[in-house]
């Protein structure tokens, strides 16, 4: 009896720190909204707003610039979100605070399914205090927490040998996230070659969904060569700044080196995961900023198990040894947690409360068929508030070469009339007082219509 006891204790505390660590994680997404306002998380918000306010002609909807044709799961997703007939920022942070709930608990069965119960709660415990999954999450990265979702449940399903799940969940992986998917592409053809090459096998099931997943990324992605040619650049955090963030993951993963050396024998596919995270960076590939959430996962896998490791060899017990170590491992937790309260300290939000008050009012001024020409910095903001067509320097629907913004930025009144002129019509402006001289010309035909928004009625009358 007494052992039912202890073996029913036990699992009551596994469940209630399970419980404690979600809703942990569920006040650190909150945190930001508490201290910074409506809007306080990073660039692409503005892109999945516009997506919102867009008028519902079809599921998945129209797509937009930053939610594109290929983001076709979080489309729909979206879709369904907007149904229940709530506010634009409650549909999109709403489900994006969901999302992220339901990728800790995804990421939680994962490790259960690779390793045990223990070393699953200390991951969720680490994930939960990460400061580089707070950055991500800050960050907006909507699409691709929605394709690691189904990246991870792919690993799941082939685990348990589960093939159709397994398929349909790596299949929704390019109808979320391209450089998921590339990441899941990376991690089934080395584990393909791993598993041919060390123990003889020909993973059939593997081979299958590899394929069909490369097929599905391809439909959607025809122009590879090009992105081979001009490989795309992903903001995110640097190897410096990723190596401070993670020391404590570092450490842990270290003290339990031998012990995670051995789960990675038994289970091939983490020594791929690991393998394609770790390459991306150190080799300065393609997009390996945003390769560094990935690298994240592995270490605090690896960290996980150094924890369970020192927990495993009694750590709490009365020798004066193990109360040492107990108190590092306590500092290293503190230390990790600290980092993430940093994180969360620091990064404010892109745009003022005074800004975000000017922005609603473009909604007032600016007609559905207008133009609004605004600075790169706040495009995605502009963006997300009106659907009317938004043109800024280099992006969005700009034809215009860089010289010729140069020419613009630096010219006389007249000179930026015509360049003005070759906008659609009626051409609205949305700038700062920090770039007005930089866009608006000196010209009683500019109207002012509040601190931060004018209308262009010289070029207006002149195609009339």
């Amino acid at each position: 009896m007494p052992a039912r006891l202890s073996k029913c204790s036990w699992l009551d505390l596994h469940a209630v720190l399970v419980i404690c660590s979600v809703l942990l994680y569920l006040g650190i997404c909150v945190v930001p909204f508490l201290m910074n306002g409506a809007q306080p998380l990073g660039y692409d918000t503005g892109f999945y707003r516009r997506y919102l306010i867009n008028p519902l002609v079809s599921v998945p909807n129209t797509p937009v610039p930053g939610v594109d044709h290929t983001i076709i799961a979080p489309r729909v997703f979206l879709d369904v979100i907007r149904s229940l007939g709530l506010s634009p920022d409650i549909n999109l942070y709403g489900s994006y605070v969901l999302l992220m709930l339901i990728f800790a608990g995804v990421f939680y069965y994962f490790l259960r399914v690779y390793t045990s119960k223990n070393i699953a709660l200390f991951a969720l415990i680490l994930l939960t205090l990460s400061p580089i999954q707070y950055l991500a999450y800050w960050f907006m990265f909507y699409k691709n927490f929605f394709g690691l979702i189904f990246l991870f449940l792919t690993l799941v399903f082939l685990k348990k040998k589960w093939f159709v799940p397994s398929l349909i969940c790596a299949l929704l992986v390019p109808l979320s996230h391209q450089t998921t998917t590339i990441i899941l592409l990376g991690v089934l053809g080395l584990y393909f070659l791993i598993t041919l090459l060390f123990e003889k096998k020909l993973l059939i099931s593997e081979l299958v969904i590899l394929f069909s997943t490369l097929l599905v990324y391809l439909s959607l992605h025809p122009h590879v060569q090009q992105k081979i040619d001009a490989p795309p650049i992903g903001i995110f955090i640097e190897k410096i700044d990723f190596i401070l963030l993670t020391i404590p993951l570092l450490i842990l993963t270290l003290i339990g080196l031998p012990k995670f050396i051995n789960l990675l024998k038994q289970n091939l596919i983490l020594i791929a995961f690991g393998g394609v995270s770790i390459i991306f960076p150190l080799f300065s590939l393609p997009y390996y900023q945003r390769i560094f959430l990935f690298t994240n996962y592995w270490l605090i896998i690896g960290a996980a198990v150094g924890a369970h490791a020192l927990l495993e060899a009694r750590v709490f017990s009365r020798k004066f040894f193990y109360k040492s170590v107990a108190v590092g491992v306590i500092g290293l937790f503190i230390f990790h947690s600290s980092l993430v309260v940093n994180q969360i300290l620091k990064l404010k939000p892109l745009i003022t409360p005074d800004t975000i008050v000017e922005i609603n009012k473009l909604k007032q001024y600016v007609p559905d068929h207008a133009s609004v020409l605004t600075s790169a910095r706040l495009t995605p903001w502009v963006q997300g508030w009106t659907v009317a067509t938004v043109y800024a320097p280099g992006i969005l629907k700009d034809q215009h070469p860089s010289w010729e913004w140069q020419s613009f930025w630096t010219s006389t009144g007249n000179e930026k009339l015509t360049f003005l002129s070759s906008f659609p019509k009626p051409l609205y402006i949305f700038i700062d007082d920090s770039q007005s001289n930089l866009f608006l010309p000196k010209a009683s035909c500019i109207r002012k219509l509040s601190s931060m928004l004018y209308v262009d009625e010289c070029t207006n009358k002149s195609n009339e």
